[in-house]
Parts: C-alpha cells; structure tokens; sequence
C-alpha cells in the first residue's frame, strides 16, 4: 500500500473513533512503530484534530469537531479529478453546472505552480468528442432534488402539446446529447419518458405520496415489461457488436447464439418509428429477423432513402 493511499484509509479509520493507541495503526495497517508516528505528524498537519495522553495507559484523543479532516490525494489521483470535471464539462447542462468553475479553483489553489502547470499541460492535450447537449436542459438542478426528497412536481411540458401535469419523477439519465427522467404521471398513473429541454415550468408540491423509491422502482419496471412486449431479434456483425456498444437502449441486449452474435430486445408498437431509425444507423451490419412487421418497416423506410435518390 502506498503512502498516500495508506493515509486516506488512516484518515477514515480514526475519523470514527474518540481515542486510540499507537498500535491500533501498527496493527490494522501492519507498519512499524516508527512508520506510525510519521503519519501521525502528517495526519496532524492535514488537519486531523488529535492530542496525546500521557501515562501508562494513555495514546491519543481527537477532539469531537463532527468533521472529516481533509482527504491527501497524490498528484495523479488529482490529475483523475481533472479529466473527470473536464469530461463533464461536455454536457454543456448538467445539474452541477455552475460549481465546476469554483471546484476547479479550490483544487488549483491547493497545488504548487509545478502541478498546476502539469495539470495544464495534460489537459491541453485531452480532448473528448462525445455529443453536446442539443439543447438547454432546464431545471436540472430542481429535478434532482425533488428526486432526492421523494416530492411530487407540478410540470408544463411542451413536447408534443402544452400540458401541465402532476409527476413524480425516478432517476435522470442523458444520451445522444439530450437530458431525459423517467416519471409517473399522478393523476392516471402512467409512466412516461420525458425531455427536460421541454420542462418550460417547475413548481415543487408539498405533497408527498405514500410510495417508497422501492415502490417506484418496481412499479417502472411492471411497466416497463407490459408496455414494451414486442420482441425483435437481428443479426449483428462485429462491427455492429461496436455500433451497438457505444449507443443502445436499455431494453436491448447482445446474446451469441451458435457462434452468430444478435441483437435482441423488446418494443411497444408505438416506438417502431423510433427503432427503425435506430437500426437503420447500423447500414449493413445488422439484418432482422423478427418480427415481420419490424423487418417491412425498415424495408419501407429505406425504400423512402431510396427515392429520395432515384428523383434527383
């Protein structure tokens, strides 16, 4: 074990505790007794509020401040940090947008101007390509914390027609470049799948219902095994397997079946359109075979791409 990985843990294991001895630590970390008091001096100087006792039977206190001293990290694990906040940076809109700046700064101010300027030198040449949020997403921040506090939302919503509609949200998820949550409906008990780039109003209601997250989880996922009952199984090709690993619903799965790898999951009939989109991004490495009425589907899309062609 390293020695500032063997601090942490250090940290964390007497954070817990109101006294302690010498060879509480030479034990549960198996190092020597002169080993011990170093990492007590640097203990003390990361700020781990401590006194020795003296006597037979004395060691050391840690004052009861209710705080955790602050964590040692190494410069690489700081430099993990970095390309973390960098990487979500990417989302353009996310919940913690507005506190990456002030992050960012607190842990330079924490660094010599050598690290600082390692720090730099890394991620000038760190770049990420993953898609941009299409859109502002609102209320982010709202959302996550009514889904903290288990509370009901008051929503406007705007997608498809105005409406304004009571949910209560579950979970909150982004793919291709858009901020989605899974929510029921109050009034009729549906579940829907909603955008939050067309949340246009958010109004957190003092009500709370009477269901646990447990119950809404299991609730989504009855829903989710009626609604989406269609099954739909397609070859798939290596390239493919790729395809469908950097982009793919959680309804879908790859399974090998006699050394051929598919493609396979399940669909509500009002989600082919949706599907046959989705497939038709793999081209020629993925081919369908049920059910019949998916695989005319995506015949008849790619008729439609092709007289666009055969008009020109």
């Amino acid at each position: 074990m390293n020695k500032s990985t063997r601090l942490n843990q250090e940290l964390i294991f007497l954070n817990a505790r109101e006294s302690f001895q010498l060879k509480d630590l030479m034990e549960t970390f198996d190092i020597s007794k002169r080993t011990a008091l170093r990492d007590l001096q640097e203990l003390e100087t990361l700020g781990l509020p401590l006194y020795s006792v003296p006597g037979r039977y004395g060691g050391y206190r840690i004052l009861d401040t209710k705080l955790l001293p602050p964590l040692y990290f190494n410069f690489e694990e700081i430099t993990a940090i970095f390309f973390a906040l960098k990487a979500l940076e990417q989302l353009y809109t996310n919940p913690f947008q507005q506190l990456y700046t002030s992050i960012t700064q607190k842990l330079m101010l924490n660094l010599s101007k050598a690290q600082q300027e390692a720090v730099y030198q890394t991620l000038n040449v760190t770049h990420y390509y993953n898609p941009m949020a299409l859109k502002p997403a609102h209320f982010l921040p709202e959302l996550l914390q009514a889904i903290i506090d288990e509370k009901q939302v008051a929503l406007t919503y705007s997608q498809h027609e105005l409406q304004t509609i009571n949910v209560r949200f579950f979970d909150l998820f982004y793919r291709e470049g858009v901020w989605f949550t899974h929510a029921i409906n109050i009034d009729n008990k549906k579940w829907g799948v909603y955008r939050c780039d067309y949340m246009t109003s958010f109004t957190v209601l003092e009500t709370k219902d009477n269901l646990s997250r447990h119950q809404l989880e299991l609730s989504l996922q009855a829903h989710n095994k009626s609604f989406r009952s269609i099954y739909f199984k397609c070859k798939i090709s290596e390239f493919g397997k790729e395809l469908f690993q950097k982009n793919h619903y959680e309804t879908m799965k790859i399974e090998i079946l006699d050394n051929q790898a598919y493609l396979t999951g399940y669909y509500n009939e009002s989600e082919i359109n949706y599907l046959v989109h989705y497939l038709i991004e793999f081209g020629e490495h993925i081919k369908i075979e049920s059910p019949e009425s998916l695989k005319m589907s995506y015949i008849d899309q790619l008729k439609t791409i092709l007289n666009r062609y055969e008009t020109i």
